[in-house]
């Protein structure tokens, strides 16, 4: 994680350095660099608050984007970010037992924006809505013992990696201190198709599990034009 935010940083100071003599227009191309938290909601997940660990459903992210203006109301942008993920195991049907475990994931979105400032004004409110999808890798076990039941399945029958279709919404809070350089305020919910978290309705489960997997995540961030 300290190595992505130190490239990042660097890109960041380089795009300064090329967006020096930048002149003010509403078409053209941008980079943005964010970070934040996000917490998730899929299969299992409550059993955090139930064990009264609700601040591991935390986690942060970092990513990177590049953006076209089409004009001072419409933009494009290919974002990748990259995350730390909370999971747990069935509870209810493995003795009321708590097996979370971890894993990160890489997720690349493109997003259509809508700008909402018409009068050239240094704030801008935004909407935006985005298509993609997300890898998720490095499945690691929080919990002590083995597990049982409908628990034991899912942790033996789980890959070591899953790549999943998601989609977007998202409202953005941006301003422009001139024409090279803003911060922004990023807060977005995405979905997932299963397995994202590495886990779907076991067989012999009860429970139907929800059909994606969802993070909320609030970022913020600083955004070069040139």
């Amino acid at each position: 994680m300290k190595k992505l935010f130190t490239t990042f940083a660097a890109l960041a100071l380089s795009v300064v350095m090329l967006s020096a003599q930048s002149s003010d227009k509403k078409e053209g191309f941008n980079l943005s660099v964010q970070g934040g938290l996000s917490i998730s909601k899929s299969e299992n997940t409550f059993v955090y608050p139930d064990f009264k660990e609700t601040g591991k459903l935390f986690k942060g992210h970092v990513g990177l984007a590049a953006g076209y203006d089409f004009s001072d109301k419409f933009g494009l942008r290919l974002s990748v970010s990259y995350s730390g993920n909370p999971g747990a195991l069935n509870s209810r049907e493995s003795g009321d037992n708590y097996y979370p475990y971890k894993f990160n994931s890489v997720n690349v979105f493109t997003d259509a924006i809508l700008n909402f400032n018409t009068q050239e004004r240094s704030f801008s409110p935004k909407l935006y809505a985005g298509v993609g999808g997300a890898h998720s890798f490095k499945f690691k076990q929080e919990f002590t013992g083995v597990p049982t039941g409908v628990a034991k399945e899912q942790w033996n029958d789980m890959k070591s990696s899953y790549t999943t279709f998601g989609f977007r919404f998202g409202f953005i809070a941006q301003y422009d201190f001139n024409e090279v350089v803003g911060v922004f305020a990023d807060l977005c919910g995405e979905a997932y198709t299963d397995k994202y978290n590495g886990l779907t309705k076991a067989k012999g489960s009860e429970d139907t599990g929800f059909p994606f997997d969802m993070r909320g995540l609030l970022s913020v961030g600083v955004i070069f034009h040139f």
